[in-house]
């Protein structure tokens, strides 16, 4: 079945009767709307052949007014964001005179179509989801026109035709080779259980056996269940990471649980997601979270590290090569082209090392060198900060006590001046507006799920201190809690969210090239794309990513770019 119409007239055609290219030809160079288009889009070039290129996703639309709120399964799905936007259901289960009663069972009829001609249920179904659709349009362009959020919009409907284009060419993986990555792995994860067991004697699998160990080497165990608010004991990775500087064999232990979950993770049971038609991996991509960023499922390629051994099954087919393009420290230049510190931008204006320089300004030392600890101390203070942490989280992940981790802050603070106010301004900003602005390019929102809850905290914290008594604990403590997550938000998600539009804009325009230059973006992970081409065309389209990801950088960015470093490769190797 095919539907084209507007909120007036619907028109239903049997493809099974009816060839629709001529009409679709005709109608593919129209804005075409429709929730969930990237579905639409890809049936419609894998069946006929056509690319429609003016798109408008009522579902992506909703969710970018509503991007960071928390929503439960089903959210934006048409029926329900229809409701929320229009005040109407359209899809009641009551029905009316003049109408067949529509319910998601109508939905399950199609599987078992075969050779029947529609039913009138169906016919209207197919009839409803294009009106509704037309009317969440003309709600949500208002809206996105209201509140000045038509440019990432207009990125979003691009960019979700690169994800359409990239879902159908999927990657092929080698399966001999990943096999012998997975054995590889699971040698690895023994050689390491090997190194515990020698150490001591037990189920390192066994969390009631491993337990009295970590006590014994002093890490605390104790944690908040999220669910219950109970304090409970865990050995998991996350808590003994934060603690890996107590003993060398809690490094060794990390390292056992890591490779464990990549051998069950990457193991046999992997190779399903292999199409049997295409012999290719075709991930499923969830365009907008949070952070602007987008997610995989099925699998998760986005999940396979850089420096993974499992990479190296992913391969270019016969004469082909892999292009891929990191951005690089895009965040780092981000914070500091935001922050506006002079000190921060001329680090990279001279092409230097990021990581050392910061250690040498901290540490108030010209002479240290990329083998220095400080330069590690400085690596990981700078990726702290980067994702909003304070002083507790730098401490955990150097490795120090909280009393060296706000020392070692502090000094990168004092090296960058404007960062600290600019992080404070930050957080003010979204305090009081309820919302992230990520950057005043896109103008992206990401919005504070439980601003309500902290203003009506804070009201009540405020209150009490006026009147010189003693607030009650609980809300003292889910006011800081929310207080400290929104300043974390407020310093991360600007840098996040403008490194992602920068990404997608660049796969958009790279999207623009194919139609003149033969090649195929078939990965996109966060700062990362990867591309597959003729071999002979590798180095031309290196060059071209090089050049467009550079000017799609200038367009986000005051006083730096972004440079993208290109390699040709037969394999996914970074």
């Amino acid at each position: 079945m095919l539907q084209i119409g507007n909120k007036d007239i619907q028109y239903i055609i049997d493809v099974r009767k009816l060839d629709p290219r001529k009409l679709l030809q005709e109608i593919s160079k129209k804005t075409i709307i429709g929730h969930n288009i990237k579905f639409d889009y890809q049936v419609i070039k894998n069946n006929f052949g056509i690319e429609l290129e003016n798109l408008f996703d009522t579902m992506l639309a909703a969710q970018i007014l509503e991007c960071g709120l928390d929503e439960e399964k089903g959210h934006f799905t048409l029926e329900r964001t229809a409701t929320r936007y229009t005040g109407i259901n359209r899809y009641s289960n009551q029905g009316d005179l003049f109408a067949p009663t529509i319910t998601k069972k109508i939905r399950e009829s199609f599987a078992n179509v075969e050779d029947k001609p529609f039913t009138q249920e169906q016919i209207y179904y197919g009839a409803l989801d294009v009106a509704v659709a037309y009317l969440l349009y003309e709600k949500e362009m208002a809206l996105l026109k209201e509140n000045e959020l038509m440019s990432t919009a207009e990125l979003e409907f691009q960019f979700v035709k690169v994800l359409g284009d990239m879902e159908l060419a999927g990657i092929y993986l080698n399966q001999k080779q990943w096999l012998e990555n997975y054995r590889v792995t699971l040698k690895n994860t023994e050689e390491l259980k090997g190194q515990l067991l020698k150490y001591k004697e037990l189920n390192w699998d066994s969390h009631k056996q491993v337990l009295p160990v970590m006590k014994e080497l002093g890490v605390d165990v104790s944690i908040i269940d999220k669910k219950t608010g109970e304090i409970k004991e865990s050995v998991s990775r996350q808590v003994v990471k934060k603690q890996s500087f107590k003993d060398d064999i809690l490094k060794i232990y990390l390292d056992y649980k890591l490779s464990q979950k990549a051998s069950s993770t990457y193991g046999e049971k992997f190779l399903r997601h292999v199409n049997p038609t295409s012999q290719r991996i075709h991930s499923s991509y969830m365009q907008i979270m949070r952070t602007g960023r987008t997610s995989s499922t099925n699998p998760n390629s986005q999940n396979i590290s850089r420096g993974s051994v499992y990479r190296s099954a992913f391969q270019a087919e016969d004469n082909n090569v892999f292009v891929g393009a990191d951005f690089s420290n895009i965040e780092a230049r981000i914070l500091a082209d935001k922050s506006g510190d002079e000190n921060f931008i001329n680090i990279f204006i001279n092409n230097g090392d990021y990581h050392l320089e910061t250690a040498k300004l901290a540490f108030d030392n010209p002479n240290l060198t990329k083998q220095s600890e400080e330069r590690q101390l400085a690596k990981t203070i700078n990726f702290a900060i980067a994702f909003g942490a304070g002083a507790k989280k730098v401490s955990e992940g150097a490795g120090v006590t909280l009393a060296k981790g706000k020392e070692l802050l502090n000094k990168v603070y004092t090296a960058f001046p404007k960062l600290l106010p600019y992080f404070v301004e930050q957080g003010n900003l979204t305090r009081q507006r309820g919302y992230v602005v990520t950057n005043m390019v896109s103008k992206r929102r990401s919005y504070i799920p439980f601003y309500r809850q902290y203003l009506e905290a804070k009201a009540h914290v405020e209150y009490f201190k006026s009147r010189g008594w003693d607030a009650h604990p609980k809300i003292v403590s889910a006011y800081k809690t929310w207080d400290s997550k929104i300043q974390r938000w407020s310093q991360n998600l600007p840098v996040q969210a403008t490194a992602a539009d920068i990404a997608k804009e660049t796969c958009v325009q790279l999207r623009e090239k194919t139609k003149k230059i033969p090649f195929k973006i078939i990965l996109f992970v966060h700062d990362e794309v990867v591309v597959e081409c003729l071999k002979e065309k590798g180095p031309a389209i290196a060059k071209l990513i090089e050049k467009i990801g550079l000017e799609c950088s200038k367009k986000y960015l005051d006083h730096l770019t972004v440079p993208a470093e290109a390699h040709v490769s037969t394999q996914w190797e970074k």
